[in-house]
């Protein structure tokens, strides 16, 4: 009976279950959370994998750390019935049978199938029943006949079972590629024949990671199946799975934004596009968030579209909490089974597992056990966990150390290392462990989602900037931490030492103060516990069927993010209010409160250089009402002095960490042009950066600005270097001259990738415009003529020279003339208020705003 199908999804391996060792790592688990899409979908999709005697081994660790590994037995009878059809490829000249299994895949609307190819079959020779031997097992000739049987053999099972017509064959992974030479055979070798219902999902950001193969080992082992223009196909010099899988589909996409972009830049002149990743939200979701989304959220569990609307307030602290403690009981209760060193519910739990190899970096955390030491301090507990392969002496090394580390550092943090990591200790460890840690060699994780499937049971990710969570830190910086700058990676060297330093940073001053901050007065952590109320995100999934395009499936991670109180989202709201800016007054107004810590500075020089006296003044200007802490490090007044990197570091970023340990809900600016120091600004919680040179003063900042979800102040100045100058600049229209050039650096930060509801524009006060000053007066009384740029309006008229008036007062007697000016402003629409005088200005603009509206 002739059958069709709308989607056949082929992958090398894939997760199911835990007792069928098919997979091997995240490609496989990716794989069986789509087919659970699918079938919750209710679409008419198959699977065509690999049915392998051994996927990954059973592991055995011993108490100095060395481990074992024996293959793990199972029977493919116990899981599934064996299909009646056989089929047989080409190998080596040789015939190969192939059989298959079908595993019945059940989902809310239906059952999908996967088909399981197995040549471990009577009538093929001994060497030809090891093909489905070992996942990745054996050397480039055997990976290239498993290929064959994938591709190649997966088309032909399908015929021989019935299925003809197949809307779109999708590749996971250049595995399958080989499937586009059987549809070649079958259309004709016509290339414009094959290519509409071909997709191909790439999942590989380092070259070295595509399988390649010589073209003479090609010949010999796939034969007559290698069409006459294969080179111009699959690569002049060698076999590319990936190029022939490209040319040969009609879209081609990475897993994650960033990976998107690694994958273009390899293989230049193709055309790749970029899914995120997601997660199969039913499969990983702990029994009590399901109960607790099932009270909170109706009807979520068929429609996950549900879960963009849940708001914070939505669900009570105390249920999202006992939810989350509840998962870390079981957690505790499996983990200390396995260690003598009894890991408490009450103590911050970090979890860390996955596949142990060098690009993820697992011991980055032991960079320095000195600070490792004094930033555990007796209150952090780890959990490993994680499968090497027999023969990679790197990974065997790095789980010894661990478990070597567990006895020397026991006085100072708890270590364990879990055994046999499979999905049901991951679902274990992403629901009860409070912080999921993750530090990947940036550029070299092309999606991860571990970290979504921890945000979807509350658990708080710390992880490199790198794949998926670039996006998810973007979309909201409250969902947890990063570890890095925003910058981009250099050499591996210096950003294993930067992110190991910047790691102890974040846990020593953000997460262990956090969750137990408040713990000896009220209990457990009130700003934790809101750290678990929920705000998801719903981004598309990979395309499966169809036309191309981006499609959302129902089955999608879910991207928590921490509470923010009530003044931090009063904040964050008017900096949203660019998305609906409409040119007129706005109805709120944020006061920023400068705090310059700089011996030059005009008003306010060396006030505040110690590190006390600055965290101080931030308190007092929150006091006052600053809803904005702007911290600025080098002076760029006339006459100011140039300030190296490392000086102006050394000046802002200590007192950034410390204001927001001080004051954890204050919204922290940096005043600056130089990429870098924005970049570890970023890191360290800054959610503006404002450059007067509106991104000219350092040719990396928009892109390390594009790269964050920071808002970005873009403003004029009349001259070229950041440092302007007593100049009595000339203008015909300054207001159009001004105009001018804010509409041109915003279309270059836009250009760059900067979202525009995140620029904020400056049009300059004071010297920056002209030591005339009538055109600071004349740029006030039009500024509403700045709001058809269509971004808020920031206004620094802050003591500056232009209010000195006729009596030429110093700076410290011209606050008459700030609040006047500030006022003013405001009534003309500015969104934005950045002042030395917080209490003053605040009341002033707030009887002006009550005038105008």
């Amino acid at each position: 009976m002739k059958k069709n199908l709308k989607i056949a999804y082929f992958s090398m391996e894939i997760g199911i279950r835990s007792e069928m060792p098919t997979y091997a790592g995240g490609l496989g688990m990716l794989a069986g959370d789509i087919m659970r899409s699918c079938a919750d979908m209710g679409l008419n999709a198959a699977c065509i994998t690999m049915c392998w005697q051994h996927g990954y081994m059973k592991q055995k660790i011993y108490p100095d750390g060395s481990q074992s590994y024996a293959d793990r037995q199972w029977n493919p009878a116990d899981f599934m019935k064996r299909v009646d059809e056989t089929i047989t490829v080409t190998v080596e000249g040789r015939d190969v049978k192939v059989g298959a299994w079908m595993y019945e895949l059940e989902g809310m609307e239906k059952t999908v199938p996967v088909f399981f190819l197995d040549t471990n079959i009577e009538g093929n020779q001994p060497g030809d029943r090891e093909i489905t031997k070992y996942l990745y097992g054996g050397d480039g000739a055997m990976r290239l006949k498993q290929e064959v049987v994938l591709g190649i053999g997966g088309v032909r099972m399908l015929r021989a079972l019935g299925y003809e017509h197949v809307g779109t064959y999708h590749m996971n992974e250049g595995h399958a590629a080989l499937l586009t030479l059987e549809l070649l055979r079958e259309r004709g070798y016509e290339d414009s024949a094959v290519r509409p219902n071909c997709a191909f999902t790439t999942h590989t950001p380092v070259k070295a990671g595509h399988d390649v193969f010589d073209y003479g080992l090609a010949h010999y082992v796939v034969g007559d199946m290698l069409p006459w223009h294969i080179q111009k196909l699959a690569g002049q010099d060698s076999l590319s799975m990936t190029l022939l899988a490209i040319h040969l589909s009609r879209y081609t996409h990475g897993v994650s934004k960033i990976h998107g972009e690694v994958s273009q830049a390899m293989f230049p002149g193709e055309t790749i596009d970029h899914i995120t990743n997601g997660v199969h939200h039913l499969t990983w979701s702990s029994p009590e968030i399901k109960e607790l989304l099932d009270k909170h959220a109706p009807g979520w569990r068929g429609d996950p579209s549900v879960l963009s609307d849940l708001k914070c307030d939505d669900i009570p602290d105390k249920e999202a909490w006992d939810a989350h403690q509840a998962a870390k009981k079981r957690l505790m209760e499996e983990v200390n089974k396995h260690t003598a060193f009894d890991f408490d519910m009450d103590m911050l739990t970090i979890a860390s597992a996955r596949r142990v190899v060098p690009y993820k970096r697992p011991e980055l955390i032991y960079n320095n056990l000195e600070r490792l030491k004094e930033v555990a301090h007796g209150q952090v507990q780890i959990i490993h966990a994680g499968n090497a392969h027999p023969s990679d002496v790197f990974s065997q090394g790095v789980i010894q150390r661990m478990v070597q580390r567990s006895s020397s550092l026991k006085d100072h943090v708890k270590i364990v290392y879990l055994e046999n990591y499979n999905p049901d200790i991951a679902r274990l460890l992403i629901s009860g462990a409070d912080v999921w840690l993750n530090t990947p060699t940036r550029l070299h994780e092309a999606s991860g989602t571990s970290g979504m499937k921890a945000c979807l049971n509350g658990v708080l990710n710390l992880s490199t900037l790198d794949g998926w969570w670039i996006e998810g830190y973007s979309m909201d910086p409250e969902s947890g931490w990063r570890i890095g700058s925003m910058a981009s990676a250099a050499d591996v060297e210096t950003h294993r030492a930067v992110d190991a330093e910047d790691l102890y940073t974040q846990l020593q001053y953000e997460v262990v103060p956090e969750y137990y901050y408040t713990w000896r007065k009220r209990g457990w952590s009130e700003a934790w516990k809101e750290n678990l109320r929920f705000s998801f995100h719903e981004p598309s999934f990979p395309l499966l069927g169809g036309a191309p395009g981006k499609r959302s499936l129902p089955s999608r991670t879910c991207l928590f993010s921490r509470k923010l109180r009530a003044k931090a989202e009063s904040s964050y709201l008017a900096l949203d209010q660019s998305q609906s800016y409409n040119g007129t007054m706005p109805s709120a107004f944020q006061i920023v409160g400068i705090l310059n810590v700089t011996p030059d500075s005009y008003f306010d020089g060396g006030k505040f250089n110690a590190l006390e006296a600055a965290v101080r003044r931030a308190g007092e200007m929150l006091e006052e009402g600053a809803d904005i802490i702007e911290i600025g490090g080098e002076s760029t007044g006339p006459g100011s002095k140039n300030v190296v990197l490392e000086e102006e570091q050394a000046r802002t970023v200590g007192v950034i960490r410390a204001v927001r340990k001080a004051y954890p809900h204050a919204q922290v600016s940096i005043d600056t042009y130089k990429a870098a120091i924005a970049a570890e600004a970023i890191s360290a919680g800054v959610m503006m950066v404002n450059d007067v040179t509106a991104g000219r003063g350092d040719p990396k900042m928009l892109s390390v600005i594009e790269k964050s979800a920071v808002q970005y102040v873009l403003m004029y100045a009349k001259d070229n270097s950041p440092r302007t100058t007593v100049r009595e600049t000339q203008y015909d229209d300054v207001v159009a001259t001004v105009k001018k050039f804010l509409r041109e650096r915003k279309e270059a930060a836009v250009q760059a990738g900067i979202a525009e509801d995140h620029i904020i524009l400056d049009p300059g006060m004071g010297h920056f415009v002209s030591s005339d000053p009538k055109y600071s007066y004349e740029i006030l009384r039009r500024l509403s003529e700045f709001c058809d740029l269509g971004s808020p309006l920031l206004v620094s008229p802050s003591r500056k020279s232009f209010l000195a008036g006729s009596e030429n007062l110093p700076a410290g007697e011209r606050l008459p003339g700030t609040i006047a000016a500030s006022a003013i402003a405001v009534l003309n629409g500015a969104a934005y208020i950045r002042t030395h005088d917080v209490l003053p200005v605040r009341r002033a603009c707030e009887v002006a705003q009550r005038i105008g509206s």
